[in-house]
C-alpha cells in the first residue's frame, strides 16, 4: 500500500479508526520497523512530526531502537491480530523508561501487514481534540474534512478546502447528516 492509502486507511479501517482521534499515541509500523505507515496526531507528535503523513515519509535506520523493537515484535506477535501488552522503550515513555503498549499484527487485504502499537497512557501535554482533528486530516492527499460536534468546520486537507464553500454543516444543509452521525 502507498503512503496516501495508509493515511486514508487510518480513518476507514475500524482497527485503526478507533485510535485516529485518541489522546493516546498510536502507530502502525512496517513489519521490519523501517517506517511508520500510519500514526494518529499524538503519535506523530511524539516523533516531532506535524502529522502522520510527515512521519510516514521518514525512514528509520538499523541503529534506531524503535526499529529494532518493532522488528522483534513482528516475529513474536500472533498473526490473528490479537492485542498483546508489551513494555517498550520510548513510545512516549520518559527518557530511558518503559511504556506499556497494546500491540498487534494487522494483516491487510492486499497481503501487506503492519504492527499496531498503542500506548496505554498519555505522556506530556494532552493535545486538544480540535488540534487532533486538524492534524489528522491535514496530511491526506484526497478531499477530507473534520467537523466538531456542533457542526463547525475545524480542519481539512488542502484538496478539501477548495471544495468547501461553507464554515459549518448547517450552512450546507447537512444538519440531518450531522444528527445521524452523532
Amino acid at each position: 500500500m502507498k503512503n496516501a492509502e495508509f493515511q486514508l486507511q487510518g480513518v476507514g479501517d475500524p482497527r485503526l479508526a478507533v485510535h485516529a482521534t485518541s489522546s493516546l499515541p498510536a502507530w502502525l509500523w512496517s513489519t521490519d520497523g523501517t517506517r511508520v505507515l500510519w500514526a494518529n496526531p499524538v503519535g506523530a507528535g511524539l516523533f516531532d512530526a506535524r502529522n502522520g503523513a510527515v512521519l510516514a515519509a521518514k525512514s528509520f535506520g538499523p541503529a534506531n531502537p524503535h526499529r529494532r523493537q518493532v522488528a522483534q515484535l513482528a516475529g513474536r506477535l500472533p498473526p490473528t491480530g490479537a492485542m498483546r501488552l508489551e513494555r517498550l522503550r520510548g513510545f512516549g515513555a520518559s527518557f530511558g523508561g518503559l511504556m506499556t503498549c497494546a500491540c498487534a499484527r494487522l494483516n491487510f487485504p492486499n497481503g501487506g501487514a503492519g504492527i499496531l502499537i498503542v500506548a496505554t497512557e498519555a505522556s506530556g501535554r494532552v493535545m486538544p481534540l480540535v488540534e487532533r482533528l486538524q492534524r489528522l486530516v491535514e496530511g491526506i492527499d484526497t478531499p477530507i474534512a473534520a467537523f466538531a460536534r456542533d457542526g463547525m468546520f475545524v480542519g481539512g486537507s488542502d484538496a478539501a478546502r477548495s471544495l468547501l464553500g461553507f464554515r459549518n454543516l448547517s450552512e450546507a444543509g447537512l444538519d440531518t447528516a450531522r444528527s445521524d452521525a452523532l
